[in-house]
């Protein structure tokens, strides 16, 4: 049988190891955190052209405008660090576009991390 040098061993036992550690960690992928705002009518109809504001005091705020299916989608992702739990709560106004004083609906919403979280909200 034939001796390996113990350099080669400690080498292969490196490579090995360093190869694990990079599989393990770049597998790990958090979920993103999202949230879709449906606005629809009283009589169930889908609202698009609309502006939606999500209000989190300091921390967030985002407005968006509905899209032709009444949704807007917001990524949060980056308010969440890795491993992070907890939530924030959100307030979510839908507003006229041309009258952004006046809000025609709104919703208090949970947010948590790695979560995609979907509301409706419905305006008069």
């Amino acid at each position: 049988m034939k001796n390996i040098p113990s350099y080669k061993n400690a080498f292969k036992v490196m490579i090995f190891f360093t190869f694990s550690l990079f599989i393990f960690t770049s597998c790990y992928k958090d979920e993103d955190t999202t949230l879709r705002v449906t606005v629809k009518d009283r009589q169930n109809n889908l609202i698009s052209g609309i502006t939606v504001v999500v209000d989190g005091g300091s921390v967030i705020d985002l407005t968006k405008t509905s899209s032709s299916a009444g949704t807007a989608v917001f990524d949060l992702t980056s308010y969440f660090k890795t491993g992070q739990s907890g939530l924030f709560v959100l307030d979510v106004d839908i507003y006229n576009p041309l009258d952004l004083n006046t809000p025609l609906g709104y919703e208090t919403v949970n947010i948590e991390p790695h979560v995609e979280t979907d509301i409706t909200v419905y305006i008069d």
